[in-house]
């Protein structure tokens, strides 16, 4: 498994020339709660690009994106969980994770993450599967939910 690099671009304008002022712009606006500055960080942190390499630190963005729908921290999320870096190897976890990203993308991106999902299925049973598979519908109807009560 492998994490996927993301081309990130901000609509702020940041003076940068070092990797580590990329970061440091980056650090500022996933504080301020951008899913795409928020898995950006995370995907760094996992590569040690900018930063000390850091899964654990990687995954607390990835999750706190991921929790906002962003489809690509997902995807980076199960494949932190598939691996066991920066979080306690779960294979339902990435299945559950892999699954959620793939409903929200399309086309071969889609494709690609149905097919890590598929290749950790054979690693769980029927019964974790199921699991899997309530806990997305779960999350995606609590998502739903905090979505309407933004609007």
């Amino acid at each position: 498994y492998e994490i996927y690099q993301c081309d990130w671009s901000s609509d702020v304008a940041l003076p940068i020339s070092t990797e580590q002022e990329v970061t440091a712009g980056m650090l500022v606006l996933a504080q301020s709660g951008r899913a795409d500055a928020q898995t950006a960080l995370g995907i760094r942190y996992a590569l040690g690009k900018g930063v000390t390499r850091d899964y654990a630190e990687g995954a607390r963005w990835l999750r706190t994106a991921a929790e906002q729908g962003q489809r690509f921290a997902q995807f980076n999320l199960g494949v932190l969980y598939a691996s066991g870096n920066g979080v306690a190897q779960d294979n339902a976890s990435a299945y559950l994770w892999f699954s959620l990203a793939a409903s929200r993308a399309t086309g071969d991106e889609r494709a690609d993450y149905l097919s890590y999902r598929d290749r950790v299925a054979p690693l769980l049973t029927p019964q974790q599967i199921a699991d899997a598979q309530h806990r997305a519908r779960e999350w995606q109807a609590a998502f739903e939910k905090r979505q309407a009560q933004r609007k």
